[in-house]
């Protein structure tokens, strides 16, 4: 991304001071989203944490699990009959 301040209004004076404010601004815009990026993460982790130990925690009867592979075989069967056409 460019800078876009205009250049006509900077000074020998003034010109360090207004970078180093643009400097600590987007530092700390930057800091901001990484703590809000790390928070998301941190939530998100543990949802799902939280899903597994209750997938762990249900029983699946073998009904359920004929009933599972018997939907993953119709799907490969639909997959692979779209690939051979």
């Amino acid at each position: 991304m460019a800078y876009s301040r205009p250049l006509n209004n900077i000074t020998a004076t003034n010109k360090p001071d207004n970078y180093l404010n643009d400097y600590l601004r987007l530092k700390l815009i930057i800091k901001q989203i990484m703590e809000y990026i790390n928070e998301f993460h941190k939530q998100w982790i543990e949802r799902t944490r939280q899903s597994i130990i209750s997938w762990s925690k249900q029983p699946v009867s073998p009904e359920e699990v004929r009933k599972q592979q018997e939907k993953l075989n119709q799907q490969r069967a639909i997959r692979e009959g779209k690939q051979k056409h």
